[in-house]
């Protein structure tokens, strides 16, 4: 029967596979890349888990384990919305998962030690924390619950999965096998729902990855940064945002780039929009401002002005919406 929803499962796999990269050019590259490699790491722990192997009886292809695609879910995850350059540091996420495979390679060389499998289940202890990060970063995200739901579901059957392995350590007991049959199941109906997303059109791939409303956008990648160069610098440099009637047009009339182009640099690629973007600046220099001893004899308000707000009631909500805590509260505890 396990055997049956493996194959089953596995064709499903390649399917979505399939349908992902033969619309490549729709998506955001991290986006592409990490639920392409996601899909391939769960295709292949379903052929090739031990005792659960659809071509070599009782052999464990260790190389995809859970640590694999745990560590591919968490990172697709947490640059789900990130259209910045990813730094070479995030190989260090995969560490886990290659201390796991040495110590399996050791397990096949040499006897099984205590502290082989104390070391092994530390593994599962840094899986669980990735998977718990996991499912901060999936509530963040905004999109549609019904694509959310897919990925609860993932998180949650492997935190538990991994829970009950580490507890099954603790407590000196023998339940991996079965727990393993499980996951595999529960992985071959998340393909089922995956499949079910795309045969009734609700575009799932295509939602996560680009907005509508920029989908036929003109903008290349050179322009993309030499726009975002130019927004940032009117920002940092020239201050603009101290301009408490600065609109959009003003903005794009002042550094001369059409609206549209800034609302999707702004959209798209900063995660942000106009009015967070310039009232985020706002008050980080209000901070700054506060800050200085040199302005001591200016009142909260005249620095909130001075930067940019409008009145006092505009400060205060934007305040406390970046920096989670009133001007008063930031005061006593930072300054």
């Amino acid at each position: 029967m396990l055997q049956t929803i493996q194959i089953i499962a596995v064709l499903q796999g390649i399917f979505l596979l399939l349908y992902l990269f033969k619309n490549k050019n729709k998506y955001q590259t991290y986006n592409f890349w990490f639920l392409s490699a996601l899909l391939v790491s769960l295709l292949s722990y379903i052929i090739g888990d031990d005792n659960n192997n659809l071509f070599l009886s009782n052999y464990d292809f260790f190389f995809v384990d859970k640590t694999l695609f745990v560590t591919l879910l968490f990172l697709f995850l947490k640059y789900f919305e990130t259209s910045k350059k990813i730094n070479i540091s995030v190989i260090c996420y995969f560490i886990p998962t290659a201390i796991f495979i040495l110590i399996e390679l050791y397990e096949t060389q040499f006897i099984e030690t205590f502290w082989i499998e104390f070391f092994e289940h530390f593994i599962y202890v840094v899986c669980v924390t990735y998977l718990i990060f996991s499912l901060f970063f999936l509530k963040k995200i905004k999109i549609a619950k019904f694509i959310k739901t897919p990925f609860y579901f993932l998180l949650i059957s492997l935190l538990i999965t991994y829970s009950l392995l580490i507890i099954d350590f603790l407590l000196d007991k023998e339940i991996i096998v079965t727990l393993n049959s499980i996951l595999i199941f529960e992985i071959s109906v998340l393909f089922y729902y995956l499949t079910y997303i795309f045969v009734f059109n609700h575009n799932f791939f295509d939602l996560p990855i680009i907005n509508s409303k920029y989908k036929n956008s003109s903008l290349n990648s050179n322009d993309i940064e030499n726009y975002k160069t130019r927004i940032i610098a009117a920002m940092e440099v020239d201050k603009i945002f101290t301009n408490e009637n600065l609109s959009l047009q003003t903005f794009s009339d002042t550094i001369h780039i059409p609206k549209h182009y800034i609302s999707e640099i702004l959209n798209i690629h900063l995660q942000t929009n106009f009015q967070d973007f310039i009232n985020e600046y706002r008050v980080d220099e209000f901070i700054k401002q506060y800050s200085n001893p040199e302005n001591d004899h200016f009142s909260i308000l005249g620095i909130a002005t001075s930067v940019g707000f409008k009145n006092k009631a505009t400060f205060n909500s934007n305040f406390k919406k970046f920096k989670g805590i009133s001007p008063t509260e930031y005061k006593q505890t930072h300054l």
